[in-house]
């Protein structure tokens, strides 16, 4: 999971460069902070960090976490998935039974350790399509079509298909999660 934590300082960094080289007045940001309240670099750095920090502990969370341990009949992936999802998701349970120490915190460290996961791979895809957003709309093409096309791609003033890779992003991390935690279980049970 080092990668995962790699990738994303690396696109954090790399998208807050972009946008103060492309923009240093930030009036074109596409970031929801700084474009709706109109914040300044302060805002835009203090964002950035905090959507950092809150993905570095959950990815941390997924690292240190235990795989849920699931016994099945049949050893694929599908199956596992099922059971995982029947065993985390489906049940009714209180809020308060799946925090630190109560009766199904594992159940719900399962469910932190995905989101874990899933939103960072969000936020990578998300920080990829905004350097690319920054690039297709103000580099050095001089006007081409592909330029008009994607600057055409706004709704106000936020280009959205960085908003469109972002669930892609989220897809691609719990595909990550539910593979990395099959491999695991199947490793253990064999």
């Amino acid at each position: 999971m080092g990668a995962t934590l790699v990738l994303l300082t690396l696109a954090r960094a790399v998208d807050i460069a972009t946008t103060l080289h492309f923009d240093p007045s930030l009036r074109h940001e596409g970031n929801p902070v700084v474009f709706f309240l109109g914040g300044g670099l302060f805002s835009l750095l203090f964002v950035n960090f905090a959507v950092w920090l809150l993905c570095a502990t959950l990815v941390f969370a997924y690292w240190r976490g235990d795989s849920l341990s699931v016994r099945i009949q049949h050893k694929s992936f599908g199956a596992y998935v099922r059971v995982w999802i029947d065993r985390v998701v489906r049940p009714r349970r209180s809020f308060r039974s799946t925090l630190p120490g109560g009766q199904y915190w594992h159940e719900g460290l399962q469910a932190i350790r995905l989101l874990g996961l899933a939103l960072a791979w969000a936020v990578i895809f998300g920080s990829a399509a905004a350097v690319h957003a920054w690039f297709a709309t103000y580099g050095e093409m001089g006007g081409t079509q592909y330029q008009e096309l994607y600057s055409a791609l706004k709704i106000g003033g936020v280009n959205y298909f960085v908003w469109l890779t972002t669930p892609i992003g989220f897809a691609t991390g719990s595909a990550l999660f539910f593979w990395l935690e099959f491999r695991t279980n199947r490793d253990r049970n064999s």
